[in-house]
């Protein structure tokens, strides 16, 4: 009997020793997988930042909104206080090809604890990103 628990003890010193080694392969490749995975989301969160840094528009808050009846009538008083604007800036000669409010408006002007409303953020489309960069230098300058 003792052969036979001796050589019963050595199969399973030999299978642990190739489970361990079968895990720390396993270990490795995971290892390897993750760093593989987080290089590639570090690359697409930079190129998101980068695409972003590319659209041809600029965010501008703070900006009173019209007290218009229609959104053709709301859009040409927003074109009109941008104009302004980018006259203050000195870069009337950038063309913007669309004015968009964001978010949603309220009613009255006012919130629902009857507050006073914040204007919501204007979205100014332009023609293109070397435009956006001088309006917004302009602006860093004043």
């Amino acid at each position: 009997m003792s052969d036979v628990e001796s050589n019963l003890g050595e199969n399973v010193n030999l299978e642990v020793k190739e489970i361990c080694a079968t895990l720390q392969s396993t270990t490795d490749v995971r290892d390897c997988i993750d760093g593989a995975i987080k290089a590639q989301l570090e690359e697409d969160k930079y190129e998101e930042q980068e695409i972003e840094q590319c659209k041809p528009y600029i965010i501008i808050h703070g900006i009173a909104e019209p007290e218009a009846d229609t959104s053709d009538e709301q859009i040409e008083a927003d074109l009109l206080q941008v104009a302004a604007m980018f006259k203050e800036l000195k870069v009337t000669d950038v063309p913007v090809e669309k004015v968009i409010r964001l978010g949603k408006r309220l009613s009255g002007g006012r919130n629902e604890d009857d507050s006073p409303a914040k204007p919501r953020p204007l979205k100014v489309i332009l023609d293109n990103k070397d435009n956006k960069v001088r309006v917004i230098r302009n602006a860093k300058k004043t």
